[in-house]
Parts: C-alpha cells; sequence; structure tokens
C-alpha cells in the first residue's frame, strides 16, 4: 500500500510538472512563457512577433519548442545573448531577429541544419568574443538566404546604437588588437546560397577563396570592410 502511494505521488509529479513547462496553452497542452505569451511545447510551429517592441532577453526556454519552423523576432529592443538552447530548433527553416541590440551569435547556431533563411542584420551589438562569426555557421548548407550586415562583428564591444558620425574603428573599440575578424573559409560550405551580405563588420584579411564554391550566389554584399584579394 505505501509503495503504491509513492508511486502515485510520483506520477501525479510527472503529469502535473511537466519539464519546462510553466503554463497551459490555449489548446491545452503544457506550454512555456516566451515573452509575456504561453507557447504550446509540442504543437506550436511559428512565432512572429516582429515589430512587438518586445524588450529584455531571449528566454532559455524558447529551446523547448522544438517543432518550431519560422521565428520572426526583428525590430524588437531585445538585448543579451542568443541563448545556446536556440540550438534544440532543429525544424527551423526561417530565422529573422534583425534589428535587436544581442550580444553574441552562439556557436549552436550551427545545429540549425535545415535553415534556409537567416537574417541578422543589425542584430548583435557587442562585445564579441571568440570568433565573431562562428565556424559552425559553415554546418547550415541549407541557408540561401545569410544577411549578417552592420553588426561590426569585428570590433570588440561597438555598439551601433551610439550613433557614431565618424565611422572609425580605432575610436569605437576598447582595444584595436581587437578591431578584426576573418571571413572564415567554412563560409564556402554554404553552396546553396543566392543571397550572402556581410557588410559593415570591420571584418579584415584575405577573402576566403572558398568563397568561390557558392556557386548559387545572386547577391554578394562585402562593402565597408577590410578585406583583401579577389
Amino acid at each position: 500500500m505505501k509503495n503504491s502511494l509513492i508511486i502515485i505521488i510520483l506520477s501525479s509529479l510527472v503529469i502535473g510538472f511537466a519539464p519546462g513547462q510553466d503554463c497551459t496553452a490555449t489548446d491545452g497542452t503544457d506550454g512555456v512563457t516566451i515573452m509575456g505569451e504561453c507557447y504550446s511545447i509540442e504543437n506550436t510551429t511559428a512565432i512572429d512577433r516582429s515589430w512587438d517592441n518586445l524588450p529584455g532577453t531571449i528566454p532559455s526556454g524558447i529551446g523547448l519548442l522544438t517543432n518550431l519552423t519560422y521565428l520572426n523576432l526583428c525590430c524588437n529592443q531585445l538585448t543579451g545573448d542568443i541563448p545556446p538552447e536556440i540550438g534544440n530548433l532543429i525544424n527551423l527553416t526561417y530565422m529573422d531577429l534583425h534589428w535587436n541590440q544581442l550580444t553574441v551569435i552562439p556557436p549552436e547556431i550551427g545545429l540549425l541544419t535545415n535553415l534556409t533563411f537567416l537574417d541578422l542584420h543589425m542584430a548583435v551589438t557587442g562585445p564579441h568574443t571568440g570568433d565573431a562569426i562562428p565556424l559552425e555557421i559553415g554546418n547550415l548548407t541549407n541557408l540561401t538566404y545569410l544577411d549578417l550586415s552592420d553588426n561590426e562583428l569585428g570590433c570588440h564591444n561597438y555598439n551601433w546604437l551610439g550613433n557614431w558620425e565618424n565611422d572609425n574603428c580605432n575610436e569605437h573599440c576598447d582595444e584595436i588588437d581587437d578591431c578584426s575578424a576573418n571571413i572564415p573559409s567554412e563560409i564556402g560550405n554554404l553552396n546553396e546560397l543566392t543571397f550572402l551580405s556581410l557588410s559593415d563588420n570591420h571584418l579584415s584579411g584575405e577573402i576566403p577563396s572558398e568563397i568561390g564554391n557558392l556557386v548559387n550566389l545572386t547577391s554578394l554584399s562585402l562593402w565597408d570592410n577590410d578585406l583583401s584579394g579577389e
């Protein structure tokens, strides 16, 4: 009898408190609160909160929505790191985070191998450490659209919201030695790309020869960098 009671209690705990669940969605399933709204963990396939004036950070709980195929959080006031849990969203095909004030592009983004569209234009304001453009981005071999422009990815602790009039990296960076980043050769793995923009990022060094692998490109933008090569 005692053992049966323990089993009943434990079963109730499992049913009542699913890992990560903090609300009940409108369809009656377990949900998670993301930026003030309750989303079904099982049934949410699309989130569009663009132009919603959202403050704060992207919560790690977003990684529970593993059936998401579409995520648009563009044009808000989101800050902090893109959480590494974003890498759990392996069914995503579309992600737009542009026009925010985020800090880090995590290497876990390379797990989103079904992505075809990724827009991070003016999304990442720094500080940047390690690989500004994660090498793992080369895993996203289904991408057809990639925009990483206007993020000053080669400039340590730079914030484009400062509205600098003189676009001079020496004046904006805490340390001049941190004022550059290279385009990784892994970019050449993305041979489905038709659109690629890395402009206005204070990138330096040679343009990797592997960029020649992008035979489907119809639009390439690298302006306002300090690149060399052909």
